[in-house]
């Protein structure tokens, strides 16, 4: 179930896709200044008495890999946001944050509840999340860019989705972004 919120939240981060075609500034302001506030609520939280209601908000919304650095991931996901918005021009940095958001979260989601067929580089990947991450990167490309640009983009960035070696939170966009300045 906390897998569930957890995307759910992940899902959000749509709205940075349409504040930065808005607003660039306020979008990098808010993420940013999120990165901070994670981090520093983080790093504090073990110097203090922990508060019962904020460590199960922490357990409900955090991976049991995680409990040791709380936050581990959205610090990931918000940084990738900020990167997003200071390297790419606003119409890619918007493609980027919205495939961040709406296909990983669908790709995890489907993988979870429908993922029989697990990869071999990767046991926590399914051929199952990856077609949905494949087909929602290409449905969302399609309002940035032509349609062979977009299969060529999904593609791509599906693969590399794969990959355990990098945090897909900082793949995902990075490779979104550069292809679509590339192409």
């Amino acid at each position: 179930m906390n897998e569930i919120k957890r995307q759910l939240v992940h899902g959000s981060g749509i709205i940075f896709s349409i504040m930065v075609i808005l607003n660039r500034e306020l979008a990098f302001f808010i993420s940013f200044f999120t990165i901070i506030f994670l981090f520093l609520f983080a790093y504090f939280r073990t110097f203090i008495r922990k508060n019962k209601k904020i460590e199960k908000f922490i357990k409900d919304y955090e991976r049991k890999e995680e409990a040791k650095f709380p936050f581990k991931g959205a610090l990931y996901f918000f940084f990738s946001i900020s990167l997003s918005i200071i390297l790419f021009p606003k119409n890619i940095a918007s493609a980027s944050i919205a495939v961040l958001s709406i296909s990983d979260m669908l790709s995890t989601l489907v993988g979870i509840k429908y993922g029989k067929h697990k990869f071999y580089v990767n046991k926590y990947k399914s051929l199952e999340g990856s077609i949905i991450f494949f087909i929602s990167c290409l449905l969302i490309l399609l309002f940035y860019t032509n349609f062979y640009n977009a299969l060529l983009i999904s593609i791509i960035t599906t693969c590399i989705e794969v990959f355990p070696y990098v945090n897909d939170n900082i793949s995902i966009p990075l490779t979104v972004g550069f292809l679509m300045i590339m192409l």
